[in-house]
């Protein structure tokens, strides 16, 4: 899912002539063909908070966390602030209060930040800050 993000990003991103970047291809496409173009370090490169391949003109979608509320540390390298969101107790202690509806809650205040924070005009400085959950 990560990848086919960046596919679609990197279609409107920079350096022109890859078949990953016409828009006009199915997504299965797009994919196998910027698989093929990287190299096994920039595959595993992609897994990390780092997942852009400057080579191929793929800027990174950036990196958070969410199993336990939203996290988005800074990154001044990136030029990203820190973005404070709402805590919640790691999975075993939400589990350890055998309350679902609790879990449920907890769930949808997590949704609602991510939304908030992909959504306000805020966090999109200085450029459009994407997040992948």
């Amino acid at each position: 899912m990560a990848l086919l993000v960046t596919a679609l990003w990197a279609g409107q991103a920079g350096a022109a002539g890859y078949p990953f970047q016409d828009t006009a291809l199915a997504p299965d496409a797009r994919i196998a063909n910027m698989l093929s173009l990287m190299t096994v370090d920039e595959k595993i490169d992609a897994l990390s908070t780092d997942s852009g391949v400057a080579r191929l003109g793929i800027p990174s979608f950036g990196s958070t966390e969410g199993i336990h509320g939203i996290v988005r540390r800074g990154d001044q390298d990136h030029q990203k602030s820190r973005i404070t969101t709402t805590q919640f107790p790691q999975p075993p202690g939400m589990g350890a209060s055998w309350d679902p509806a609790l879990v449920r809650r907890a769930g949808a205040v997590q949704s609602t930040e991510a939304r908030y924070i992909t959504q306000s005009a805020a966090y999109q400085k200085p450029a459009p800050q994407p997040m992948l959950m």
